[in-house]
């Protein structure tokens, strides 16, 4: 009876400890799958499109008709429109109510009939030009007062004195913008005359400036904080003036589209040149550096799109970095607009463009009244659609959350604008993008700037690529040292200096990795920056003194050599190796001053082209591979150790040495455990974050070489998600690089353990 008790309890306990291992597995299999769930749902908004809804619409009072509206605007807190008639006047109403406000006018245009007006995206500053021949600015401002229950937004408009640009006509085109200083410069065209601008500077008097007499063919006008401008004509050509000496030059002249160009925009940052055209095409223009190349060599130079520059001759291209390649001789020709995007079209010709005020977004309206929504990074088409009115104006509200649109009969249209992320897409996350300022598409890694004009550089290959180059120089470093020194000690060192030496190691694994980080940070890059041809020769002197050692005591006759085993082996290799290291160190200078003239940095630039980074690929592999050795030599240790002794017994009975057995016998054996060792080191080299973080310059470079740094995905997370605003696109994109980080993971150790099982059946038979 008793026995048949305690039979029970151990069933009872048998039980309960089942169900608890099996809670506790299902517990973690649903907290991994609940994080990859997490992360990835965190990441999923990246797939949505922008949005605009339509929120209000309004007539507009009465006493402005719908022919005289030249320029509409929104203030940022969408409480407010403002619509500009033909004759200066600035009529608000709200966009709650749609009740009119107030009405502002200037008295110098009393009588006077605007011709032509623009908006600026920045600013709510309006350029405009008169019947008479006269042009002039004026701003409208918002003040926000908190005084009372509610936020009342109190309007207010400051007009510039006009300045009579022509006595021979109306103007029929202007532009304008203003500088840092509070000047405004706004061009203007007089189709008898030609181009002009003027600047207002505050105190000083208006300055005139021709620019171009011929004015009969230009049809579009924009302007650059640099002081250019840019003209359309009637030929689809684009006609691009620089400031020079006081006046103006034209610098370049190119065919930008096949029919007339009827609308021009730069896009915030004053690169990207948006061009409409009368056909209803949409182009989008950098200026990109060009250079004069000559191939002075006699072989035809290859260049990156499949094209040879012949021996003699001489072609004009974007600079690609042809400086200092053989035989190529330079020479800079300054910038040239290129097209770089079309986007999709309108059935009729585009009557206005504009842009987003806080990105690379903008709008379209056609002369058929249809909004269209683009964005430049991506070289997407959201949205078209048309408001109940065919839309004369449309303009993006200053915080880029909002759209208002004016119809041809009198009607305001208010849209919510949800842009959500539309500067990612697949092809800016795993393919070249043209961005602004460069020669030509790349992938690049950028998320922050200096100013509110930066364009976000999202793509994922430079930290997908430095995951993998990091993790590669890594397994270089630490793979040979880590097995090759378990098959010593398991299978050739005394079990008294196994005792040792095998504690020594696993105790490497609980150094933190911040701490091998902070001394490759601090005391190994600069070590090897200023000792690197000392380090070069220690790579060549170690290998050489023992390949010498070896052939040397193979040379020997077998009553020469002295008796080895045990502990006396190391006696022997320790000299060996102290004297190579200390030949190495002495004849670093040495090597460093004959071989690559003085100076070993400068010979890799000069004559190899690379660059040294002091915190590079070398110093991480180094760091890095010192914190995965522990991993894979224990795990390599155990699995040579578990061979059963009957394998080696054997060997060792059909005359086989002890490298022999180690080599043909155990290390086969013992291949499934060594593998998994591997790959669990792969994965912990992949998912390394402080070392990585600490040890390199962190630059997201796609660069094999290993005197450049790199920036892992694990890095790149632990730097930028505490800067990222929550709910933004880098925010959302470093969750995905989270979920790809997880996936890495998920299928090395997949992987190991299909290789694990499957060299476990091809050995099962030992």
């Amino acid at each position: 009876m008793k026995i048949a008790g305690h039979d029970k309890k151990v069933a009872r306990a048998d039980a309960w400890a089942r169900r608890a291992i099996t809670a506790g597995g299902l517990l973690t299999l649903v907290s991994v799958f609940a994080i990859m769930l997490f992360i990835a749902w965190e990441a999923s908004p990246l797939i949505s499109n922008p949005a605009v809804k339509k929120s209000g619409e309004w007539v507009v009072g009465k006493r402005l008709t719908p022919a005289t509206a030249v320029a509409i605007g929104t203030d940022e807190y969408r409480n407010t429109a403002f619509r500009v008639d033909a004759n200066g006047g600035v009529e608000f109403l709200s966009l709650e109510t749609g009740d009119h406000l107030q009405t502002f006018g200037d008295p110098a245009l009393k009588g006077k009939t605007i011709t032509a007006a623009s908006r600026t995206a920045r600013r709510n500053l309006i350029a405009y030009g008169t019947a008479d021949g006269q042009v002039g600015f004026m701003e409208v401002k918002y003040r926000a007062d908190y005084s009372g229950q509610k936020r009342r937004v109190e309007p207010s408009v400051e007009y510039g004195r006009p300045f009579r640009l022509s006595d021979g006509g109306a103007v029929s085109l202007a532009t304008g913008l203003m500088d840092d200083e509070g000047a405004v410069t706004v061009a203007g065209l007089v189709k008898e005359t030609g181009l002009f601008t003027v600047k207002f500077a505050p105190g000083e008097e208006p300055k005139k400036t021709p620019v171009d007499g011929r004015g009969e063919s230009v049809t579009a006008l924009a302007m650059r904080h640099s002081g250019g401008v840019i003209a359309g004509t009637a030929r689809g050509e684009l006609m691009v003036f620089a400031p020079e000496d006081g006046s103006y030059s034209l610098v370049e002249q190119f065919k930008a589209a096949e029919g007339a160009i009827s609308s021009l925009a730069f896009l915030v940052g004053d690169e990207a040149l948006i061009v409409g055209d009368e056909k209803g095409g949409i182009s989008e223009w950098f200026p990109v550096r060009y250079v004069r190349v000559k191939n002075g060599g006699a072989a035809a130079f290859p260049l990156a799109d499949g094209a040879a520059i012949k021996p003699g001759e001489e072609r004009e291209l974007p600079d690609d970095n042809y400086g200092g390649k053989a035989a190529l001789s330079v020479s800079p020709l300054g910038f040239r607009y290129m097209q770089v995007r079309q986007f999709k079209s309108h059935s009729s010709p585009v009557t206005a463009i504009a842009p987003s005020p806080r990105n690379k977004g903008f709008v379209t309206t056609g002369a058929d009244g249809t909004i269209v929504y683009h964005y430049s990074t991506s070289g997407r088409t959201y949205a078209r659609f048309k408001p109940g009115q065919a839309a004369r104006f449309a303009v993006i509200g200053p915080k880029s959350d909002s759209l208002v649109a004016l119809g041809g009969e009198g009607m305001l249209y208010s849209y919510d604008l949800d842009e959500k992320h539309p500067e990612v897409t697949l092809k800016t996350l795993f393919a070249k993008v043209w961005y602004e300022g460069y020669t030509k598409p790349e992938f690049v890694w950028q998320s922050s700037g200096g100013t509110d004009d930066f364009e976000a550089k999202l793509s994922l290959w430079p930290l997908i690529f430095g995951t993998l180059k990091g993790t590669l120089y890594a397994m270089i470093f630490s793979v040979p040292i880590a097995i090759l020194g378990a098959i010593y000690l398991s299978q050739m060192a005394p079990t008294a200096l196994r005792n040792v030496i095998k504690p020594l190691i696993e105790l490497m694994a609980a150094i933190p990795s911040v701490v091998v980080g902070f001394l490759a940070g601090l005391w190994l890059a600069p070590a090897l920056n200023d000792n690197l041809g000392r380090f070069f020769t220690l790579v060549l002197s170690v290998p050489a003194a023992w390949f010498l050692f070896v052939c040397v005591w193979w040379a020997l006759p077998h009553r020469l050599r002295p008796e080895t085993g045990g502990k006396r082996e190391l006696l022997y290799i320790l000299p060996v190796l102290i004297t190579a290291l200390a030949a190495g160190y002495a004849l670093g200078p040495v090597t460093e001053r004959v071989l690559f003239h003085g100076e070993l940095k400068q010979w890799l630039y000069t004559v190899m082209g690379y660059l040294y980074d002091p915190r590079n690929c070398v110093v991480v592999g180094i760091a890095l591979g010192f914190a995965v050795i522990p991993i894979i030599f224990t795990i390599a240790e155990d699995a040579l150790s578990a061979v059963p002794p009957s394998l080696t017994s054997a060997s060792f009975a059909l005359a086989a040495s002890r490298w022999q057995t180690a080599l043909y016998v155990v290390l086969p054996a013992a291949s499934p455990g060594i593998f998994a060792a591997v790959m669990l080191g792969l994965g912990r080299a992949v998912g390394e974050t402080m070392i990585v973080l600490m040890a390199t310059g962190n630059t997201p470079v796609m660069d094999l070489s290993i005197f450049n740094g790199m920036r892992a995905m694990s890095a790149a997370i632990a730097v930028e998600m505490p800067e990222a605003p929550v709910g933004g696109s880098l925010f959302r994109i470093l969750f995905l690089t989270g979920f790809i980080l997880f996936v890495f993971t998920f299928l090395i150790n997949t992987v190991a353990e299909l290789v694990s099982q499957r060299l476990r059946r091809k050995y099962a038979r030992f």
